[in-house]
C-alpha cells in the first residue's frame, strides 16, 4: 500500500510544477544588442602549442609510470 500512497504524493506534487513551468510569458523579451569582450584568447591560432604540450605532458605521465613499475617489481623481487 505505501508504494501507491507515495506515488499519488508525487503526482499531486508534480502535476502542479510541470503545469506551472509550462506556462510562460507570451512574448520572448526583447533582444540585447552586446558588443563581443574585445580582450579574447586567440586559442586558435595557437591551437599546436595546446597539442605540444598535451604530447609531452603525455610523454612525461608514460614514462613516468613505467618507470615506478620498474621499480615496484624490483621491491617485490626481494
Amino acid at each position: 500500500m505505501r508504494p501507491q500512497i507515495v506515488k499519488i504524493l508525487l503526482l499531486l506534487l508534480l502535476v502542479p510544477i510541470a503545469t506551472a513551468m509550462g506556462q510562460g510569458e507570451k512574448e520572448p523579451p526583447p533582444p540585447v544588442n552586446r558588443a563581443p569582450p574585445e580582450d579574447q584568447l586567440p586559442i586558435d591560432d595557437n591551437i599546436w602549442v595546446l597539442l605540444v604540450f598535451g604530447v609531452v605532458l603525455g610523454i612525461y605521465f608514460y614514462y613516468h609510470m613505467k618507470s615506478h613499475r620498474k621499480i615496484e617489481a624490483k621491491d617485490l623481487e626481494l
